[in-house]
């Protein structure tokens, strides 16, 4: 079962709940819940619609594999980021010349 949030931007909010943890504004994720999320949540708790489910249950194992056949390519794109504030921090001034290089 499940509630639907009114949040406008969830994505967005979640990266803030773990910015305002990382800033002590809350002493962790489960704690900024109540406030960040609970707060707009729908009342009504809506049941999984069985034909749904089936339809998630062939999508899922493809999600999945999908996520692990991705690793390799996240890790790289995660050194390229790496390296390229590396090198803005090593030389600011140079900072978009050292990216475009780095991306090329």
């Amino acid at each position: 079962p499940v509630r639907v949030s009114h949040r406008e931007e969830c994505g967005a909010a979640g990266a803030a709940i773990v910015a305002a943890v990382a800033l002590g504004q809350h002493d962790s994720v489960r704690a900024a819940l109540p406030a960040w999320v609970d707060a707009f949540l729908d009342t009504r708790v809506t049941a999984p619609d069985s034909a749904q489910a089936a339809l998630y249950d062939k999508l899922f194992p493809l999600y999945q594999q999908g996520a692990t056949r991705n690793r390799p390519l996240w890790a790289a794109l995660g050194e390229v980021r790496a390296s390229a504030a590396s090198a803005q921090r090593a030389s600011p001034s140079n900072a978009p010349v050292a990216m475009k290089e780095t991306l090329a």
